[in-house]
């Protein structure tokens, strides 16, 4: 392995881990790439040119994880389900005395992480963020904004309204998160969210609204914990919310019956039945991510326009991996891309990626 490899990413053949290492690549930021398969590695490092660094076939063990890990400054993990692979990553990032980055969309798993290595990963100076992603990257950095702008504002409605095909990772993934409890932050504190009923979200640019559901996202757990915010809650609006909600339903209701079994069967069941979707096409992909804060009747909304997500967390990824490199990072321990980077600052990073941005007042 290349000492000069600052950067490693775990997980790197991936559909998701593909875009972060060209990322890496465009970016000139020395990395190496990590996973199960060595045959594979080697097939997507001829692929790049050769631009990997270094490349390790390693077990998923913490020791030999920190093994492989040693000697780098950054660690990003792209390797899901992260409920089922995640927390083994992170401690080996910790252990190895590395940076961590990952792409989960899993607020159960945030939630591990948070209170299993928050103080670990302050003692050490390190920073760990999950979902450095469009999951839950935009619409925390689009409330932290509104918070520096308007500093009365207490309570939070955050929605995203995509387009496109979920990879086979992001659908093991939510079929995961279907069947666990999630939560919002009501008044001060982590409530659970109860039930799925749905509701309909004037979304701004759309001419009607969409339907939406309460979701459980990252936002409730990090930004909430800014001082002065009362009240935080997350939902996906979509025309096939009212699908998925049934869908939720009935994997809920099966979790019942088969509880922990249900996980690697619906691992197995995506295996055989979703593909991988193509290339992002700017046209089908298009997204609005908005963050809506009130207090007392006064209402601002900052709103994001953009497409093609999976892009989009390649080039957070990206650029957050290299303001590590940089020590340009605004605090250490457990927290969002918008807490360790700056809120503008990732806001900007977007607008680069093409996502445009505006407030309404």
């Amino acid at each position: 392995m290349a000492s000069d490899a600052r950067v490693i990413v775990y997980g790197a053949t991936g559909y998701t881990g593909r875009l972060i290492c060209e990322e890496l690549k465009r970016r000139s930021v020395p990395f190496a790439m990590a996973g199960r398969n060595l045959a594979r590695l080697e097939a997507y490092n001829k692929e790049l040119g050769g631009a990997a660094r270094g490349i390790s076939a390693v077990p998923h063990t913490v020791a030999d994880l920190t093994r492989v890990f040693r000697g780098h400054e950054v660690v990003i993990n792209v390797t899901g389900p992260f409920g089922l692979l995640g927390e083994s990553v992170v401690k080996a990032a910790l252990d190895a005395n590395c940076h961590y980055l990952d792409t989960t969309g899993e607020q159960d798993f945030m939630l591990a992480v948070k209170e299993r290595f928050g103080r670990q990963a302050e003692e050490k100076k390190r920073v760990v963020v999950n979902a450095n992603s469009w999951y839950f990257g935009p619409g925390e950095a689009a409330a932290h904004y509104l918070r520096q702008r308007f500093p009365h504002l207490d309570t939070y409605n955050i929605v995203y309204c995509p387009l496109g095909t979920p990879t086979i990772a992001s659908t093991q993934s939510l079929l995961r998160v279907a069947r666990r409890p999630g939560f919002s932050w009501i008044e001060g504190k982590l409530e659970p969210n109860r039930g799925l009923a749905d509701v309909s979200i004037q979304v701004p640019g759309e001419v009607l609204s969409k339907p939406a559901f309460l979701m459980p996202g990252g936002e409730a757990l990090h930004f909430a914990s800014e001082p002065g915010v009362r009240n935080v809650r997350v939902y996906m609006a979509s025309e096939l919310v009212p699908r998925f909600v049934r869908l939720v339903r009935i994997w809920t209701a099966l979790s019942k019956v088969f509880g922990d079994l249900l996980d690697p069967l619906g691992d197995r069941l995506v295996l055989w039945f979703w593909k991988t979707p193509p290339p992002e096409d700017p046209a089908q992909t298009r997204f609005v991510v908005m963050a809506a804060g009130e207090s007392e009747g006064d209402r601002k909304i900052c709103v994001l326009y953009g497409s093609r997500p999976y892009v989009i967390t390649g080039v957070l990824c990206g650029w957050a991996a290299q303001r590590l490199l940089a020590g340009a990072h605004k605090r250490v321990g457990v927290i969002s891309t918008a807490q360790a980077f700056g809120a503008e600052e990732t806001l900007e990073i977007l607008r680069e990626a093409g996502t445009s941005h505006r407030v309404i007042e």
